[in-house]
């Protein structure tokens, strides 16, 4: 699955709203997501929420990110 949220509505909360939908209910204690690996805003997002880098390069401008949801 592809989460993105267009330019001209980033810094609404939106992708947090996104993501928070995206991970409700789910069964599974820890998750996985690739994403950018320079400065941008969804690799921010992701960090700001928990999210920790596993591999910070995948070797095509992407990292790998992990996430412990039993973790508050």
């Amino acid at each position: 699955m592809e989460l993105a949220v267009a330019v001209e509505a980033q810094r609404q909360g939106l992708g947090t709203a996104l993501m928070n939908a995206l991970m409700t209910d789910l069964p599974h204690r820890n998750a996985l997501l690739s994403t950018y690996v320079d400065d941008r805003p969804a690799p921010r997002l992701y960090q700001r929420m928990g999210w920790q880098v596993l591999v910070p390069d995948l070797g095509w401008g992407s990292a790998l990110y992990g996430l412990d949801r039993t973790m508050p």
